[in-house]
């Protein structure tokens, strides 16, 4: 008796080790899976937005270029930064002797002017107040979509929190809010958007996390020039006179620019400077930009 019941424990205790390892393995798979598919499938998603969206960003002096002189009414930075960025070094690299670091992203998206046009504007052109309408419409879609992303959710816990229980600032996520919201001086968007500016068809959003500010400036126009993904570069594009191909003077572009700076003396990172919140933003900019454009193309945008 004594030696079966010796060999059942035996067996019971390797079976129960082989349950438990499976269980493990079972479950470590099954964490693998949630983290996985999800990432997989935003890697996916990157990949086809990079190929429909033109962008490029700089931490070095492409960034400090575009700062520099940025401080009037279509992009609204603060003149010291702007002077910072202007009187700062020309070479490659961040300088450990500069006072601001600077990050700076532009990304485009082009759509026919044909799809954006309504019944009474077909064969006219847009118009800079079709644009300003087009920009004002564009806005309060993109800033409800955006509430789908991750990235929307902490700004509203964020928001909730320095709010103290008070509505004011979570009121501005209400997609009713967002809906009637002509996105003037004042404005508040989604907790931190605050618009700053407006001249037609572009719309200044500033906004702060702790020592780091910054600025997103929207647009929509006419696509007069072009932005080479791989330099940066903005190429004029040849307007066609005449009975020619006109496919490239018939075609609007959306611009979003983003700049964020911090002092160097704060000792902090910004979170474009780490690549997966990079990453990240650009999967939300880029979806935004190609959605927001295509609902703008569609019946129900129009």
């Amino acid at each position: 008796m004594s030696s079966l019941s010796n060999s059942l424990t035996k067996t019971l205790s390797t079976r129960h080790g082989r349950v438990v390892v499976i269980a493990a393995a079972s479950t470590a798979a099954a964490g693998i899976l949630l983290i996985g598919i999800p990432a997989i499938r935003l890697a996916t998603l990157h990949a086809r937005l990079d190929k429909a969206i033109t962008s490029f960003w700089s931490m070095g002096p492409y960034a400090k270029q575009a700062a520099a002189g940025r401080s009037g009414k279509q992009a609204l930075l603060p003149p010291e930064v702007a002077a910072a960025a202007a009187g700062g070094h020309n070479g490659s690299d961040d300088h450990d002797d500069d006072e601001y670091r600077i990050f700076y992203e532009v990304a485009t998206k082009t759509v026919a002017k044909a799809q954006l046009q309504g019944e009474v504007e077909q064969g006219e052109g847009l118009s800079s107040s079709s644009y300003e309408e087009l920009l004002t419409r564009y806005l309060r879609h993109t800033m409800v979509e955006f509430q789908r992303f991750p990235q929307a959710w902490v700004l509203w816990l964020v928001t909730a929190a320095a709010a103290g229980g008070k509505e004011g600032r979570r009121r501005t996520f209400d997609k009713r809010y967002l809906a009637s919201l002509p996105f003037e001086a004042g404005d508040v968007v989604n907790g931190v958007y605050k618009v700053l500016g407006r001249e037609g068809s572009v719309v200044v959003f500033g906004m702060a996390q702790g020592a780091v500010e910054g600025r997103m400036v929207v647009s929509i126009g006419d696509e007069r020039e072009r932005l080479d993904a791989r330099t940066g570069a903005w190429v004029a594009v040849a307007q066609v006179e005449g009975g020619g191909d006109k496919d490239e003077q018939d075609r609007a572009v959306v611009k979003n620019e983003l700049f964020m700076w911090v002092k160097r003396s704060e000792g902090v990172v910004m979170p474009m400077e780490r690549s997966v919140p990079r990453w990240l933003h650009e999967v939300a900019n880029w979806w935004l930009m190609d959605e927001g454009t295509r609902w703008l193309a569609s019946t129900e945008g129009k």
